[in-house]
């Protein structure tokens, strides 16, 4: 009776840990690194992900909340997820404020993905409409792609005309994290334990019973 409990304590922890969790399927990552940023603190890389000027879908149109290179229109973001995940695509809203100046809007970027840090892998090329600096809040476009990853960079290639380019905010979908391999195979092989000493038990039990009647 131990053993059969004991058996599904682990079975139930097993799948807490290899479960997804419920409900998670917007990740906000929890640093960024970009290669450039506007010497203006406003525009600071933090905008990025600290969800500043969003309010649920909706991104406001005051300048103050998004990010800008430093006169440049190529620059790297580098995403720090936290956790390796199985993703879907990206969020993204576009450099859009009221005040002018789409036109240092992402135009065509590349997405890359990696396990590590280091080694970044080409998963698609995107683009981004121009934002249209109408007052009020916006929508993000969704880049699909379909990776398990801690780490996602874009490469920005082009915008629409300036010598800074910018974005919004930057979200990503999915999934939910990858559980520890080493955890999950600990768990199950204390579960074939518990239940091959069970067996035995009863074995044992089978035979000294047979034991008397010879």
């Amino acid at each position: 009776m131990k053993l059969k409990f004991l058996a599904s304590v682990v079975m139930a922890s097993s799948t807490i840990l290899a479960s997804p969790i419920v409900g998670a399927t917007v990740i906000t990552p929890v640093a960024v690194e970009v290669s450039s940023t506007f010497t203006n603190s406003e525009f600071n890389e933090n905008n990025l992900i600290n969800g500043v000027g969003l309010e649920g879908e909706f991104h406001n149109t005051y300048y103050a909340n998004m990010w800008l290179t430093n006169k440049t229109v190529t620059a790297t973001l580098t995403f720090d997820l936290g956790n390796v995940y199985a993703l879907n695509g990206a969020y993204v809203w576009q450099y859009n404020p009221v005040e002018g100046g789409t036109n240092s809007g992402v135009r065509q970027f590349d997405i890359l993905t990696s396990t590590d840090g280091n080694i970044f892998n080409l998963v698609r090329s995107a683009t981004l409409d121009q934002g249209a600096g109408v007052d009020g809040g916006f929508m993000p476009e969704f880049k699909a792609f379909n990776q398990t990853t801690q780490y996602v960079r874009f490469s920005i290639l082009s915008n629409y005309g300036s010598i800074y380019s910018g974005l919004s905010e930057v979200r990503f979908e999915s999934g939910l994290p990858v559980p520890e391999p080493r955890v999950t195979g600990l768990l199950a092989l204390s579960v074939l334990s518990l239940f091959t000493l069970r067996s035995k038990n009863r074995f044992s039990r089978g035979s000294e019973e047979l034991g008397q009647f010879s």
